[in-house]
């Protein structure tokens, strides 16, 4: 059952079976309506979770579909795909619709606080995310599709101040408090060893004073626990997921000393770094 000669033989049938028009309407009718079916999702789901507690079965499906999605046929066929259905203005209000719903939802914050708690526990996951986002090649491909965005006036327009989904009613435009003071800044870089928490850049690396983050993005809690330096690269990606770096970040804090008072010296590589 599992070789792959048989694996090969049920996707010919599949396919020759899926290009007959009418196969295909039946079978298309059978799914919505099975879909509909309370009793045949809860079945659905009882075995899907049965089968994911085999390791096993678990290993098994994870490896094929590494393969899978790692091939670059399977990249470009759902790319192709993902910009073909980007391109219907219902199906974007669709997808619109229910992620705005979804992010309203307490349970779907708490889904997804959860995974991401998951996801930074594990230091393979971590390890891989952050290479990932800290390649030149991910860095240099993310600037170009950002640039073609916003020379895009209409895409601008729909992504700008209130519009942007990362609009939290003008938080960016308050002024700091007074806490949030030089002194503190300098502390807290000290504290980290003036470099970037996640990539080590240094100071004189990243061209500028490391920047200060509010872990939980509140601008009026300068605890030293919530503060965190970070290069600009690295500052840029913390808009965005902001659940998975604040959780990781909280969880990274409990590694960190206190702050201590800066010295001359201190002082001096931070004025002239």
């Amino acid at each position: 059952m599992e070789s792959p000669e048989y694996h090969e033989k049920m996707a010919a049938i599949s396919k020759a079976s899926w290009k007959d028009p009418e196969i295909r309407a039946k079978r298309m009718s059978g799914q919505k309506e099975a879909a509909r079916n309370p009793e045949y999702l809860k079945k659905q789901r009882s075995t899907t979770k049965a089968n994911w507690k085999d390791p096993e079965i678990r290993a098994k499906r994870m490896a094929r579909h590494k393969n899978v999605v790692q091939s670059s046929e399977y990249r470009e066929k759902m790319s192709a795909i993902t910009k073909v259905l980007w391109e219907d203005p219902e199906y974007i209000a669709k997808v619109t619709t229910a992620r705005e719903g979804a992010m309203q939802s307490p349970e779907y914050r708490e889904k997804i606080s959860a995974a991401s708690e998951a996801n930074w526990k594990d230091p393979e996951s971590r390890a891989n995310r952050m290479a990932t986002i800290q390649s030149p090649e991910h860095r240099k491909k993310l600037s170009s599709n950002t640039k073609a965005l916003w020379e895009d006036p209409e895409y601008r327009e729909q992504h700008s101040g209130q519009n942007s989904n990362a609009w939290r009613g003008g938080l960016s435009q308050q002024a700091y408090p007074f806490e949030f003071s030089k002194h503190l800044r300098k502390s807290i870089r000290k504290r980290d060893g003036f470099i970037c928490i996640l990539c080590s850049k240094t100071t004189v690396e990243n061209r500028q004073k490391l920047s200060i983050h509010h872990i939980d993005y509140d601008k009026t809690n300068n605890d030293s626990s919530n503060l965190i330096s970070l290069c600009h690269q690295c500052h840029s990606l913390t808009s965005h997921n902001r659940a998975y770096w604040r959780i990781g970040f909280q969880q990274l804090m409990g590694t960190l000393p206190d702050t201590e008072p800066l010295s001359d010296e201190d002082q001096l590589e931070e004025q002239f770094a």
